[in-house]
């Protein structure tokens, strides 16, 4: 199905994403969370795992972390320019329609973004 990532400008026709869970700030104590994303032309969906573990920041609220180990949630889609993933924190907020150009990937590199989702951050790393 396509390249497995390329630079947005190269991208032609399906592709695929790599996408890592790096951490959620604002997470409210005794819960944890879930990163769901739904890729909203074909409907596929992928799930973090809940392998996760937590600390304090400097204002008291809860961050929680994905190991370095997280498996990736591989997301494919059909027009770079013109698709768009929903973020959802299974149980707390959603974000509909992220437009996927808004990442601004770089052919056969790592780039970390974040994402406001509702009062929490969310950090990704793309390929």
């Amino acid at each position: 199905m396509g390249d497995v990532f390329s630079c947005a400008a190269e991208v032609q026709g399906p592709y695929s994403v790599q996408i890592r869970p790096v951490h959620i700030t604002n997470i409210p104590d005794e819960e944890s969370v879930q990163l769901r994303l739904k890729m909203v032309r074909t409907g596929q969906v992928v799930e973090s795992s809940m392998d996760v573990t937590f600390e304090s920041s400097g204002k008291g609220k809860r961050i929680q972390r994905w190991g370095l180990n997280e498996p990736v949630m591989d997301i494919r889609g059909e027009q770079f320019d013109s698709d768009s993933i929903d973020i959802e924190l299974v149980g707390l907020d959603e974000k509909p329609a992220v437009p996927m150009s808004k990442f601004s990937l770089e052919k056969d590199e790592i780039v970390m973004k974040e994402v406001a989702v509702g009062d929490h951050d969310v950090k990704l790393a793309l390929q």
